[in-house]
């Protein structure tokens, strides 16, 4: 059974701009440090983080939440480090939820039930696209 569907469109060098002018920033509110090492240690290090960006919102859009904005002081949303891209050694990605993330899934389970996380990257210069289900087995 399908919960939510989320997908994202990033413009690589609009990220990589960003980056480029707040890399701290960037590195500490929006990703957690295993995404930032791993987008470090490949040759395009702005189109994976761009990846992970999308993969974050498109999450956020299948769960029907928003993110926090940056410097707000506000209680809605989760956070962005709440949502982890993962990928297994044959590089294929996965979602780790946490905190709030995690609590709004579950929330969305029907009983009995166990959560299911798909996720999709893909890029193609100048854009990254994430795509992500959520679905529920018995």
């Amino acid at each position: 059974m399908i919960l939510g569907l989320g997908n994202d469109l990033v413009a690589i060098p609009r990220l990589a701009r960003l980056w480029q002018r707040f890399p701290q920033r960037l590195q500490q509110t929006l990703f957690t440090e295993k995404e930032y090492a791993y987008a470090m240690g490949h040759r395009t290090p702005a189109a994976e983080l761009a990846k992970r960006f999308a993969a974050k919102e498109a999450c956020a859009k299948a769960l029907g939440v928003g993110l926090k904005v940056i410097g707000a002081r506000t209680t809605e949303g989760i956070k962005w480090q709440e949502v982890e891209v993962c990928s297994d050694p044959a590089g294929q990605p996965h979602l780790r939820l946490l905190g709030q993330a995690w609590n709004r899934l579950i929330s969305l389970m029907p009983e009995k039930t166990t959560p299911m996380i798909h996720v999709s990257l893909s890029d193609q210069y100048p854009y990254a696209l994430a795509t992500v289900i959520l679905s529920a087995r018995p």
